[in-house]
């Protein structure tokens, strides 16, 4: 199976499996492509650490912002910043709830929500090659 239909299967399983906190979440989601993809999980020592928005916030406000965790959890596992997203890609884009996590479809943007997953076009803040 193409990286493109492993990443289709993703985001339909996405869509129909419920966000919960800490479990599967905006960020956790992405970690999950991440770890299908390469084995490496970005979500150890957070996954299930919290269970509610504001106990993101604490987690997020404690590493300094999600960009902050985000740049140091991809260097540290080894991943390079790209100018620009192939399929599958990961990176940090801005959304009118504010940055958010989403895997590159090559041409636009998905992420996990409240609703399933959507997909959008939106300008990355930094992306990196997965």
């Amino acid at each position: 199976m193409s990286r493109s239909e492993r990443l289709t299967a993703f985001v339909a399983a996405g869509a129909r499996t419920p966000f919960v906190w800490g479990t599967c979440d905006c960020t956790l989601w992405v970690a999950d492509w991440v770890l299908s993809e390469t084995g490496i999980d970005l979500g150890t020592g957070r996954r299930g650490s919290y269970a509610s928005a504001l106990g993101c916030r604490r987690l997020l406000q404690s590493a300094g912002g999600l960009s902050v965790l985000v740049a140091d959890l991809m260097a540290r596992a080894g991943f390079a910043e790209a100018d620009a997203p192939a399929v599958g890609d990961v990176g940090l884009i801005e959304t009118t709830a504010g940055p958010m996590m989403a895997i590159s479809t090559g041409e636009r943007w998905a992420l996990k929500t409240a609703d399933g997953v959507a997909v959008v076009g939106a300008t990355p803040i930094e992306i990196w090659r997965i």
